[in-house]
Order: C-alpha cells, then sequence, then structure tokens
C-alpha cells in the first residue's frame, strides 16, 4: 500500500493571472521589491499587503494579520 501524500490546499492570493502581474509589477515600481546591499531580493512585507489588497480587493488572504 503506497504511503499516502496529504497536501495542504492551496491559498488563492488572485482571482486571474492578471490580477498577478499587475500586483507584482506595482511592488516593483513602488520599490516594496528591491535588491538588498548583498544582491538578494528582499521586500516590505506590509506594503505588499497594501498592494495586494489594492488590486484584489475580493480575496481574503491580502486582509489576514
Amino acid at each position: 500500500m503506497p504511503f499516502p501524500i496529504y497536501l495542504p490546499k492551496p491559498t488563492k492570493i488572485h482571482n486571474f493571472f492578471e490580477d498577478f502581474l499587475r500586483t507584482i509589477i506595482a511592488c516593483y515600481i513602488e520599490k516594496i521589491y528591491f535588491w538588498d546591499d548583498y544582491g538578494y531580493i528582499d521586500m516590505d512585507f506590509d506594503e505588499e499587503q497594501l498592494i495586494g489588497q489594492k488590486y484584489n480587493p475580493d480575496i481574503d488572504y491580502w486582509f489576514e494579520d
């Protein structure tokens, strides 16, 4: 008998691919996603949440604490 694999239910964070792109692009434009001093990408989590709320107002993920 194979070992069962239990995966968590995926979390919906965008309704459409276009919403995903709008959110990501806005985060780059607003410098919410940025390169740190060591050359790694970093982000401002609080500001990302605000952009996510703006472009995805009906998605609960963006309104969780």
